[in-house]
């Protein structure tokens, strides 16, 4: 059995080389998210300039210029573009970004290093290893077929053999013992999506989407699950939330806001409706 989460990833992965081909058997070739006729052009404007900047020799009054016309070709390029558009997230997530107030405030928070975690005398179920029924490779997992920063998507995860899924399962048991949790699942390929169908430079109009590891993903999704179970066995859910609980979603919600609107209108009574709209709440989901 490997002995760390990292080993059975390395596995997964190499396995996946050898078994999975890289190329489709569909004749042609996708074009890539990016590309336009604008950029093709570009790129034509490109090298032409650079064919033009290296031609001229070192001291030609026209060199300089020249060179200035391709620098400014490059800066719309795609990886300057990318540049653009990492600089803008990480601007959107900064910590002074924030009011002084908020700062204030999270600053005098302790750090989840410093918090205080009760012994357990107890054995609470809550802290048991996980039993492989509740192994996160379930029917019912997503679908998805992108992958995060170690390649390795939710359809190679469902099809492991018992076998793996068994060594997985006790690696996961591990890091619950030790309270570890690795840091590549905390990084994230940031993969930015317009917010309209239209052709802009403008790096406000589009919305960052984070790939995370999905094995990571697997993990907390098996961890949610169990304090979700046990939250909801207690009844510590607010009977108003509809939100992250099984069996409810906008349906039940509307169904209830149905109902509270009716029965005001029938008993004469005046109803009022607070809403809230966070501007840009998707965009500061973005890199960490």
């Amino acid at each position: 059995m490997n002995t760390s989460i990292e080993n059975f990833t390395a596995v997964v992965k190499d396995a996946a080389e050898v078994a999975i081909p890289r190329t489709s058997e569909q004749p042609g070739r996708k074009a890539l998210p990016w590309w336009s006729e604008e950029i093709k052009a570009t790129v034509k404007r490109r090298r032409r300039a650079l064919r033009a900047v290296k031609r001229l020799p070192a001291d030609h009054p026209g060199k300089q210029e020249a060179l200035e016309a391709y620098r400014a070709l490059h800066l719309q390029y795609p990886p300057a573009v990318a540049e653009g558009l990492a600089e803008y997230f990480a601007e959107l997530v900064a910590f002074d970004r924030y009011t002084d107030s908020f700062q204030h405030r999270i600053r005098d928070l302790p750090g989840i290093s410093n918090f205080p975690i009760p012994v357990d005398l107890n054995n609470d179920p809550l802290n048991q290893p996980f039993p492989f029924r509740e192994q996160g490779f379930h029917p019912g997992m997503s679908n998805g077929k992108s992958s995060g920063p170690d390649n390795i998507g939710y359809p190679m995860l469902k099809h492991l053999p018992a076998s793996a899924k068994t060594s997985f399962l006790e690696l996961v048991n591990q890091m619950w013992r030790e309270n570890s949790f690795l840091q590549d699942w905390r990084k994230s390929i940031v993969i930015p999506i317009p917010k309209a169908k239209i052709n802009t430079r403008d790096p406000t109009k589009y919305r960052p989407i984070s790939l995370t590891s999905c094995v990571g993903k697997v993990v907390e999704r098996m961890v949610n699950r169990r304090f979700r179970e046990k939250l909801e066995a207690e009844n510590r859910f607010e009977h108003h939330q509809h939100a992250f609980r099984p069996g409810y979603g906008t349906d039940t919600y509307f169904a209830q806001l149905d109902h509270l609107l009716k029965e005001a209108h029938t008993e004469g009574r005046h109803a009022d409706i607070v809403s809230l709209d966070i501007s840009k709440a998707f965009n500061r989901h973005g890199p960490h």
